[in-house]
């Protein structure tokens, strides 16, 4: 198993492929498989932004990020779901993305509850 498997499963597009009205559930489904027990399932390891396997690397970051993809800009992410959500950047001090990106081994489940609430309010 490689991050090509884990990508089969969970980030099947690349985010720049994704149409806009897909953006949450493309994040929600990549953010679920970086928990603990997705990446072990696929001999995966992570530290701080990026996955890893033997021989290649995936940074969680804006790059892979659908949201991100169509929302930073000029407005400073305004229209972001997740942003209207939260009421600021998920990226901020104490925001999921941060809470996640800042520690070596952060945890996914704080961007998945807010991916989710911010799904459920958009719909």
């Amino acid at each position: 198993m490689t991050i090509a498997t884990w990508k089969e499963e969970f980030y099947p597009l690349d985010a720049r492929s994704i149409k806009e009205e897909d953006a949450l559930s493309h994040s929600i489904r990549k953010w679920k498989g970086l928990r603990m027990e997705n990446l072990k399932r696929h001999g995966l390891w992570r530290a701080w932004r990026k996955i890893y396997d033997d021989k290649e690397e995936l940074a969680i970051d804006g790059d892979t990020c659908a949201l991100c993809v169509h929302y930073i800009g000029d407005d400073e992410c305004k229209e972001c779901p997740l942003f209207k959500y939260l009421g600021r950047k998920c990226d901020e001090d104490e925001g999921p993305y941060s809470e996640f990106a800042t520690k070596a081994y952060g945890d996914p489940e704080p961007m998945i509850a807010a991916l989710e609430k911010a799904s459920e309010v958009n719909r």
